[in-house]
């Protein structure tokens, strides 16, 4: 059987014969049969055997051998030699062997001409250009033989729509026409059925009456929600605004983001907004776009430090990220830098219609307060300065007052300049025409039953002893606090301002857990001690620089709003050991002294225990919740722990595991605590080996400096270690065993130091013979303490 076009064609699967109609641009639509495919691309005599042979895999040339009845080399290149040779030895009877011709005459071609025998460009035809699509809208034919064509273009791309583009047609490499778009083309598929017109002509006349009519809503049709009655409150409100300036202050759980879901799909399908910036804290970036995603259906870009850096590789340094695409969502720490705040207002210009900037928890952007009180912070100047360029802005906040009438009236003015000023008192008929303001009660009120009603209870501690690790702690912190203000009566303001801090931290710490108090005194006591030693050798005190964390905590003004928790705490402790430091240039007292050790003993012994409000809180979970919470049962085969195993630990701050895992770690810590009692009693070691205790702990490595300049910490994974303090003194324990081995190897002659003592006269080339024999002559002792020496050096 001879190979011919039809032949091989025949054969092919449905998935190729489409791939081949792209490839070579055939005008077919992708639902038309396997028949029209085969037909029309036999029909084109520029498509030749060889095209279609060059475009298939190895597996089908060598099924298409062997339906052939040619031999298969099982190789790409030779098997499609053998369908090419085979058909040009027996050609088919309308495929007659083409006649060499005679050599055209050689013309002048502008560079890179490879448009001789593509179809004309005309007027309305869609391009691509430049890894772009656009519309031709005029051409300029070459004056003389040789000259490429200038094509005007129009930019149909999302993020360029309409920027115009001159281009030598020729010239370029990756132009290609994409298709003719005529209203012939759209004639050929026939009219439609009239049932399925008469929905469509349904569905316009609906979009055309709900975008003029503000009382009919489409939104809560195209979300995956179920929407409650109250939640349709802002949607109404923001309709009957010519320009939406709504400020949704609904209590927290009534569903702040849904409603401002509800009000942007509304505002996006009457083609009331285009562009939507939502800016929001870095811990929710992430749950605003699933949320808009899964139940709104609206995609979102997060604009962050990896794909503002993966824009820039793409598209070049000088390319503005904010023209990308039309729905972003930033957090309040980036909004604040420059680097992305500068091209979002390039991108905006002056004013920006059909934009929208929603505005998660608001009441960061206001003016600070207390100490600070009327200060713009960075954030509010940022936000200050964009708000105006969007044509609609929604604000969001559960608390959107912060106890300053000045304040409020900033952030009011901010959303609305129309009808707030900063400084004038805020009228409430004006206020309730830009507010929706909901608590739970009113809802409860309105909708019985939709929330239950809470009711705290507090929950007494009687009848601990006086000794309880909390109560003697609190005591004798509350003494260091005394013992430290009358120590420091006399200094200056800065260094009692640094003490109160540390106090206050301490106080915090201690009120959390006496694990976390621990921790926090150690780091205190360490400091202090290294200033001490430093005292001696110099009088200077330099300033405590920042102390921001001690003092205010992560605010939404702060960088470090970003960083983990992990991260945060330890920056903070670095603060609280500069704070130390500062407040304590000379040391602590004798009796200060004397009460942070003690502090220090009591936390150590207690410092895994559960608090009493701890097992209280499990007590009252057993009697009113679970009665079988904490206890281990069998289930499935495998022993589990009822309700949140890791309770006490995550109340402590140590890792949690996962329920079925819990009691393997805990037998696995046991196996750990006794190898190391069996290493240390090895070595005599026996007051280290009753001490010998190890906690779970993370570790930091320093990344590089990010963008900003900032340095950030790459949290490890948990380890299972001894404490520091046990780690170097069984280290110093260790070195100095090093030592006196080493002193006994040089005193009976083996060790290097007994070598190089050796006069050099004989050079005896028996030497490493006797190295190795007293290398097999080891005593037995010696290799058990090698041996022993080797596994203390690898817990290490």
């Amino acid at each position: 059987m001879t190979p011919n076009k039809l032949s091989i064609l025949e054969h092919l699967g449905r998935k190729r014969l489409l791939r081949l109609r792209d490839h070579f641009e055939i005008d077919l639509p992708p639902s038309a049969e396997s028949s029209a495919l085969i037909d029309a691309l036999t029909s084109v005599e520029s498509i030749s055997l060889a095209n279609i042979v060059g475009r298939l895999n190895s597996r089908e040339l060598a099924k298409l051998c062997e339906l052939h009845e040619l031999p298969g080399a099982a190789n790409k290149g030779q098997d499609a030699a053998t369908l090419l040779d085979a058909h040009r030895e027996h050609p088919t009877p309308t495929e007659q062997p083409v006649q060499p011709k005679a050599p055209a005459p050689t013309v002048a071609r502008p560079v890179g001409h490879r448009w001789r025998d593509a179809d004309p460009l005309e007027p309305g035809q869609i391009v691509r250009v430049r890894s772009r699509q656009y519309l031709v809208e005029d051409l300029t034919a070459p004056k003389q033989h040789g000259d490429a064509t200038l094509v005007r273009l129009s930019c149909l791309e999302d993020d360029a729509l309409g920027e115009p583009l001159e281009v030598l047609w020729e010239c370029e490499i990756d132009a290609r026409i994409l298709g003719k778009s005529s209203w012939e083309a759209v004639a050929e598929r026939g009219f439609d059925r009239p049932e399925l017109f008469s929905a469509y002509l349904h569905t316009l006349r609906w979009n055309c009456v709900t975008s003029t009519d503000p009382k009919l809503f489409q939104a809560p049709y195209r979300a995956g929600i179920q929407v409650k009655d109250y939640q349709l409150e802002p949607l109404r409100k923001a309709l009957l605004m010519p320009r939406v300036h709504l400020f949704v202050a609904d209590d927290v759980g009534l569903g702040k983001t849904i409603e401002a879901g509800l009000i942007l799909r509304e505002m996006l399908m009457r083609q009331r907004v285009r562009r939507v910036i939502v800016a929001c804290p870095p811990s929710v970036v992430q749950q605003w776009r699933d949320e808009m995603e899964q139940r709104f259906g609206l995609t979102f870009i997060i604009v962050d430090r990896a794909w503002f850096a993966e824009i820039r590789r793409e598209r070049g340094w000088g390319a503005n990220l904010w023209k990308t695409h039309s729905r972003f969502i930033i957090s309040h720490a980036l909004l604040r830098d420059a680097t992305y705040a500068g091209p979002l207002r390039d991108h905006l210009g002056t004013f920006s219609p059909s934009s929208m900037l929603i505005l998660d928890e608001a009441h960061n952007a206001a003016p600070a307060s207390g100490a600070r009180y009327a200060i713009d912070s960075n954030l509010t100047r940022t936000v200050r300065d964009l708000a105006p360029r969007f044509e609609h802005k929604l604000f969001l906040s559960a608390t959107p007052h912060n106890g300053h009438s000045n304040s409020f009236a900033a952030l009011l003015e901010i959303l609305d300049p129309q009808r707030f000023c900063r400084g004038v008192p805020v009228h409430p008929d004006q206020l309730a025409d830009v507010m929706v303001r909901r608590l739970k009660a009113d809802v409860r009120e309105l909708v019985p039953g939709e929330f239950a009603e809470r009711i705290i209870e507090p929950i007494i501690i009687e009848g601990l002893p006086d000794d309880a690790p909390e109560l003697e702690l609190s005591r004798r912190l509350q003494r260091l606090r005394e013992l430290r203000s009358e120590r420091l009566a006399n200094t200056n303001e800065s260094r009692r301002s640094a003490a109160m801090l540390v106090l206050t931290s301490l106080q915090k710490r201690l009120l959390s857990s006496i694990e976390a108090f621990y921790r926090t005194l150690d780091v205190h006591r360490r400091a202090i001690e290294r200033r001490a030693k430093k005292a001696a050798k110099t009088t200077k005190n330099s300033p405590p620089g920042d102390l921001s964390l001690l003092r205010d905590g992560v605010g939404s003004d702060d960088e470090r709003a970003e960083l983990s928790e992990d991260a945060v705490c330890v920056e903070e402790q670095a603060q609280l050991e500069t704070a130390s430091a500062h407040a304590n240039p000379e040391g602590p007292s004798e009796d200060e002294g004397a009460l942070l050790s003690g502090m220090l003993e009591i936390a150590a012994a207690h410092r895994y225990s559960p608090a009493p409000r701890f097992e209280r809180l499990v007590a009252w979970i057993r009697e009113h919740q679970c009665p079988e919470f904490g206890v281990a049962v069998h289930e499935g085969g495998a022993v589990v722990v009822v309700g949140l195993a890791g309770l006490l630990e995550r109340l402590a701050g140590l890792p949690v595991f996962g329920e079925r895992k819990r009691l393997e770690i805990i037998k696995l810590c046991e196996l750990h605590a006794a190898m190391d009692h069996a290493v240390l009693e090895a070595y005599g070691w026996h007051d280290l080996a009753e001490r010998a205790t190890c906690e779970f702990q993370l570790e930091y490595e320093e990344d590089d400096e990010d963008d900003g300049g900032h340095k950030r910490k790459k949290k490890k994974p948990w380890r299972y270690k001894w404490p520091q303090e046990f780690h170097d003194e069984v280290l110093a324990r260790l070195l100095e065993l090093n030592q006196t081995y080493a002193e006994e190897e040089r005193l009976a002659g083996e060790g290097p130091s007994s070598k190089k003592a050796k006069p050099k006269k004989k050079r005896d080339k028996k030497k490493p013979a006797k190295k190795k024999s007293s290398k097999k002559k080891a005593s037995e002792p010696e290799q058990v303490r090698m041996t022993k020496h080797n596994s203390l050096r690898a817990r290490l």
